[in-house]
C-alpha cells in the first residue's frame, strides 16, 4: 500500500511543536530528501494526484465544494481582510468564518453590481467562493497561499489585467462599510474587504483518472482532492478520526484537516503520523509521502519501509523535526 498524508498547514506551526512530534522525526529520518514544490498547496496536490501539469485548481475545488461549474471558467474568489496602508494594501488573510446568511448576502451583492459585466459569484459553503465568466479571460493570477505582504506585486497581470483590478477595486468598495462587516466588527470578527481572484481554468482540463483512493477533511482543505474523484465518476470518503479507522489495502491520498496550533499537531502526532510511521516500518505501508506547506513553502517528503538497519540508525541519531529552511536545498 502507497499512503500520501497531505497536512495543510503543518509547517506555519511553530518549531517547538513541531520538534514536540516525534513521529516527524523519524519519519523525515527515513525519507529521501524533501522536494520543494515551487507552486501553491493544491497545485502540488494535483501532481500528486498524478493529474497533468497546468490543470486549474478552481473548476475542481469548486465541484469538491458542492457547486459543479460544468464547462464554464470559473475563478477562487477568496474573500479577505485587507489592510490598507499608507503606501500599499496587504493580505491579512481569509475569511473562513462566514455565517451562510453573511455569505449569501455578499454574494447577492456582487451578482446584482456585476450582472452586465458577466460575472456570477457563487458560494456552494459560506468558507468557499467561486466566481464564473462568460469568456476565458488573458490573465495570470496568484494563488492566496503565495501572497506575503503588499498584494500589489501579486495582483493579477495579462491584456485583460487592468479590468480585473478595477473590478477587484470595485468589489473593495462595494464591502466598505457594509452591515454585514460592521455586525463583524462589532463582534471583534475580521471583516470581508476584499476577494482575492485566483487560479482559473475550465473543469474539463482535469483528464487523468487518480489511481487512489481519496480520503479527505470536509471543508476547503479537502475540496480540491473531492473535486478530481468527483470529477472521475467517485467520491471522496470522509476522512475518519484515525489512521487505525482507515479501510486499508488500496493506494491512498488521506487529506488531513488544516492545521491551527500546537494542540492539533500533537493529535495528529498520536493518531495519524505515530501509527503510518509504525505501519510503514512493518511493511504495511511500502512507501508514505507527507505533503504539507507553511512559511511561503510546500514540501513533500517520501519514506519507503525502511530496513533494520535504518530504524536502529533512527533511533540512536535522531534530531527534533524542523522545516527546512528557504535556503535549504531541499
Amino acid at each position: 500500500m502507497r499512503l500520501i498524508l497531505v497536512a495543510p498547514h503543518l509547517l506555519s506551526i511553530g518549531d517547538e511543536a513541531l520538534a514536540a512530534a516525534p513521529a516527524l522525526a523519524t519519519f523525515t529520518q527515513y525519507a529521501t530528501p524533501p522536494t520543494r514544490e515551487h507552486t501553491s498547496m493544491e497545485r502540488a496536490l494535483l501532481n500528486l494526484m498524478g493529474q497533468r501539469e497546468g490543470t486549474a485548481t478552481a473548476p475542481l475545488a469548486a465541484l469538491g465544494a458542492g457547486f459543479d461549474p460544468i464547462d464554464q471558467f470559473v475563478f477562487h474568489a477568496h474573500p479577505v481582510t485587507l489592510i490598507a496602508g499608507r503606501d500599499d494594501v496587504l493580505l491579512a488573510g481569509r475569511v473562513a468564518d462566514l455565517a451562510a446568511d453573511d455569505a449569501n448576502a455578499l454574494i447577492a451583492l456582487f451578482n446584482t453590481h456585476f450582472i452586465s459585466d458577466g460575472l456570477k459569484f457563487h458560494a456552494p459553503r459560506p468558507d468557499a467562493w467561486f466566481v464564473t465568466v462568460r469568456e476565458p479571460p488573458k490573465l495570470a493570477t496568484t494563488s492566496i497561499e503565495r501572497v506575503h505582504g503588499s498584494i500589489y506585486p501579486y495582483l493579477p497581470q495579462g491584456e485583460d489585467a487592468a479590468t480585473w483590478r478595477r473590478w477587484m477595486s470595485e468589489m473593495q468598495m462595494l464591502l466598505h462599510d457594509h452591515p454585514v462587516n460592521l455586525n463583524r466588527e462589532t463582534r471583534d470578527l475580521a471583516p470581508v474587504t476584499g476577494v482575492w481572484i485566483a487560479e482559473g481554468g475550465s473543469k474539463g482540463q482535469a483528464q487523468v483518472a487518480p489511481a487512489l483512493t481519496v480520503v479527505a477533511t470536509a471543508g476547503p482543505a479537502g475540496d480540491v482532492a473531492r473535486g478530481v474523484a468527483r470529477q472521475h465518476g467517485a467520491d471522496a470518503l470522509p476522512l475518519p478520526p484515525t489512521w487505525l479507522e482507515l479501510t486499508r489495502g488500496a493506494d491512498t491520498l488521506a487529506v488531513l484537516p488544516a492545521v491551527c496550533d500546537a494542540v492539533h499537531v500533537a493529535l495528529l502526532n498520536r493518531d495519524w503520523f505515530a501509527p503510518t510511521n509504525a505501519a510503514l516500518e512493518r511493511g504495511e505501508i511500502q512507501a508514505l509521502t507527507l505533503l504539507a506547506d507553511g512559511r511561503g513553502a510546500v514540501i513533500a517528503w517520501t519514506a519507503e519501509s525502511p530496513s533494520w538497519f535504518a530504524r536502529l540508525k533512527a533511533r540512536f541519531t535522531l534530531s527534533p523535526f524542523a522545516p527546512p529552511r528557504s535556503d535549504d536545498g531541499g
